[in-house]
């Protein structure tokens, strides 16, 4: 395949990529629920109200 076209393809690919990331960010600021979801873990990090995958993983 010539550099040129090669170039091209690149370009579309890195494209789509990007496309699809806005998309997928999109339908999550989309769903009020998610949102709201993501919101909440987010304040029960700062709050350190959570448990560290080690004690989760030690009393499985």
């Amino acid at each position: 395949m010539p550099k040129g076209k090669l170039i091209k393809v690149i370009d579309f690919v890195e494209y789509l990529a990007h496309k699809e990331e806005i998309e997928a960010t999109q339908e999550i600021l989309a769903d009020e629920r998610l949102l709201k979801g993501i919101k909440a873990g987010i304040e029960d990090i700062k709050a350190k109200r959570f448990k560290t995958w080690r004690n989760v993983r030690k009393n499985v």
